[in-house]
């Protein structure tokens, strides 16, 4: 799965600027932007789930993989074959993709807490007209 991050970010880089800067925010922007931020954060759940099923299929794939290369290990003991594993390309390049994967789920998992903490707050100041 190969996540944009940079378009999202650009994407919502243009809403964050259109914020006022001191706090200052008429009822009808307000009410805009917590609707905006609503729609951020269901975007970001949708991308969460991909994520998290991106990353079941990577610790799938992750473990074949290590299985695949401990067996072709020429080691004398399990030691040895377990550090020849963790120490062999293929196997880095599995674990380098599964983290990276991980760290999107979390730069997500921010980002709608974010989003939704930002729509809470617009809909409080839409409300207090």
């Amino acid at each position: 799965m190969k996540l944009h991050i940079e378009e999202f970010e650009t994407k919502y880089d243009e809403l964050l600027a259109k914020l006022p800067e001191k706090g200052n925010c008429p009822f009808h922007e307000a009410e805009e932007f917590a609707v905006q931020f609503l729609k951020a954060a269901y975007e970001v759940n949708i991308i969460l789930r991909r994520i998290r099923n991106e990353i079941i299929v990577l610790d799938a794939t992750c473990n074949i993989k290590y299985n695949e290369v401990i067996n072709k290990c020429d080691g004398k003991g399990v030691t040895e074959k377990k550090i020849q594993t963790e120490a062999n390309p293929e196997y880095l390049l599995t674990v380098k993709e599964q983290q990276e994967m991980a760290n999107n789920k979390e730069y997500f998992k921010n980002l709608y807490d974010i989003f939704m903490a930002a729509h809470i707050f617009y809909k409080g100041i839409s409300r207090e007209k």
